[in-house]
C-alpha cells in the first residue's frame, strides 16, 4: 500500500511540474484534499468509518487532493 501511494504521489508530483505552475497546483490539490478530510472527519460519526491523521493520511490528501481521501476512505470502509 505505502508503495502505492508513493508512485501515486510522483506520478502527481510529475503532472504538477509539467502544467508549468507547479505551486499552485499544489496548493490546489492540498485545499481539495484538506477538504475532503475535513468532510470525512465530519460525517465519520454517521458512517462509522474515520481516517487517522498520520504521514500517509496526510501526504495522501496533499499530493493527491480529494479522489486520494476518498480513496483512503472506501478502503478504510471495505477493510473495517
Amino acid at each position: 500500500m505505502t508503495a502505492i501511494l508513493v508512485l501515486l504521489g510522483l506520478w502527481a508530483a510529475a503532472i504538477f511540474f509539467r502544467s508549468g505552475k507547479p505551486l499552485w497546483n499544489l496548493f490546489l490539490s492540498a485545499a481539495g484534499g484538506g477538504a475532503a478530510f475535513w468532510v470525512s472527519a465530519a460525517v465519520s460519526s454517521v458512517t462509522g468509518v474515520s481516517l487517522p491523521l498520520n504521514l500517509a493520511t496526510a501526504l495522501t490528501g496533499l499530493f493527491l487532493g480529494a479522489p486520494g481521501i476518498a480513496s483512503l476512505w472506501i478502503l478504510q470502509l471495505v477493510w473495517k
